[in-house]
């Protein structure tokens, strides 16, 4: 358990560093976008964002094909459970 818990400290300082970067990068003339950074399964981690947060829209970048789509099974999996509109950016 201590070393679960260390790996997923690392994994989100790793994260929050990479986050800062892109958000720096991409979003700095964007003053409406949402920075959030959950650690577990990543597809039920989004879905209840949205339901949280009361998000209208989703972007995602999609990497993987492991799904009958052209796609990763996480957008696959978020397309399929929630009702508000998702977009995919190919990576």
């Amino acid at each position: 358990p201590g070393d679960i818990e260390k790996m997923q400290r690392w994994e989100k300082e790793m994260a929050e560093k990479r986050l800062d970067e892109i958000c720096e990068e991409f979003l700095n003339q964007c003053p409406l976008f949402i920075r959030h950074i959950r650690v577990g399964d990543p597809a039920n981690e989004i879905l209840g964002l949205i339901q949280k947060e009361n998000i209208d829209l989703v972007i995602m970048a999609n990497r993987g094909s492991e799904s009958h789509f052209d796609f990763g099974s996480v957008a696959d999996h978020v397309l399929k459970c929630t009702t508000v509109p998702v977009v995919l950016i190919p990576v």
